[in-house]
């Protein structure tokens, strides 16, 4: 009878242990360090195919229904501070408009001008170490800080460093996103110091291609994160760079994927909205692998990256998530307004969506991964 029983509770345990192993999630990639590099190859699909990220929505405000002073025209940047104030550029306004944690709106920064504290050509908001909001004005080639409560501090003119999309570490350097004319249009990613002296370049690419259409065109996108590596791909391969803050590349992070098709319609949107197309120009048949706009990285240190495939809604698109070791996590169904970068804060994301009307509403999800 004791055999008998003892044999029962295996076949238990064993049934237990299979079942554990059918529910527990594998990775199928490789990693290796090539040259001092570490290179990591991913599979098609994410450790976590289903249910890897829970996002729970929290808080939903603007909309068709918001104040005539706090709507939204045309969002493109936003920050969000230590008590959760919520900072939002508006290009239509030419002003950054501030709410609190409750989505309540609470004042407008600066106003469109050429004088002490206006905007001219706004193009990004960031928030310094300092907790200084600055606005990066494209037109005018300047730096314009304010204190979160929307007091001008001073302005920094930007006589060194390019035109050109900037994301300052938090030692105040400059990453730099610009063309540089050559014998070749090149595509370039540098570094310029806290004096604005050019220190490194970190990439540079052939980038104009005057056959393909220019939403196709290949681009570098980066970002900087907390430690101030820098993280940035080529938006035709998908190979995720990351690169130390003495310009030292690191790590590469690669991934499997399936080419997403451009539909008859897609190419006839594009054409609606941009304009019909010059002489010998034509639309891809295929999307490139990654979206033109740059990366984000979590507090965790997880790397999210925009891809052009659809969730089975046919208006989410998939961010790709990737852990700290550089291995392939999740697929984030989102419907973020194109160009606005997504926010990381704690266990918290923000977005800017847009409703069935077409108005922009700002949003906050709780995220839970899983463990």
């Amino acid at each position: 009878m004791k055999i008998h029983m003892t044999a029962a509770w295996l076949v238990l345990l064993m049934l237990a242990m299979l079942a554990s192993c059918r529910h527990k999630e594998t990775w199928g990639g490789s990693i290796e360090t090539k040259d001092g590099v570490i290179v990591v190859s991913n599979p098609k699909d994410p450790i976590y195919r289903e249910n890897g990220v829970l996002l729970e929505e929290e808080l939903a405000f603007g909309g068709a229904g918001a104040d005539e002073q706090a709507m939204l025209g045309r969002p493109f940047s936003l920050v969000v501070d230590d008590d959760g104030n919520i900072f939002i550029l508006d290009l239509k306004t030419s002003n950054i408009k501030k709410f609190n944690a409750q989505g309540k709106y609470i004042m407008a920064i600066s106003r469109q001008g050429q004088g002490p504290g206006e905007l001219q050509g706004p193009f990004r908001i960031q928030m310094t170490p300092e907790k200084e909001i600055v606005a990066h004005c494209l037109a005018s080639n300047r730096l314009i800080y304010f204190t979160p409560e929307g007091n001008y501090l001073r302005e920094t003119p930007l006589t060194k460093v390019p035109r050109a999309i900037i994301i300052m570490d938090s030692r105040g350097d400059f990453v730099c996103h610009a063309p540089e004319p050559d014998e070749k249009f090149m595509d370039v990613l540098a570094k310029y110091g806290s004096n604005q002296e050019r220190q490194l370049q970190i990439a540079a690419i052939e980038a104009l291609n005057t056959e393909e259409y220019f939403l196709f065109t290949r681009s570098i996108i980066f970002n900087v994160t907390r430690d101030d590596h820098i993280v940035w791909a080529v938006t035709d391969k998908y190979e995720i760079m990351i690169t130390d803050p003495r310009g030292h590349l690191t790590k590469k992070i690669s991934r499997d994927y399936i080419q997403v098709p451009v539909t008859e319609a897609e190419k006839q949107d594009m054409i609606k909205r941009q304009g019909p197309l010059r002489p010998g120009v034509k639309i891809p048949n295929v999307y490139p692998p990654l979206q033109l706009e740059n990366p984000t990285v979590d507090e965790a240190g997880r790397i999210f990256i925009k891809t052009y495939e659809k969730a089975a809604d046919g208006v989410s698109i998939f961010f790709d998530s990737f852990d700290t070791s550089g291995r392939y996590l999740a697929r984030i169904p989102l419907k973020q307004v194109r160009r606005v970068p997504l926010v990381w804060r704690g266990d918290r994301l923000y977005t800017i969506e847009e409703d069935k009307d077409g108005f922009h509403v700002v949003k906050r999800y709780k995220v839970t991964w899983k463990d």
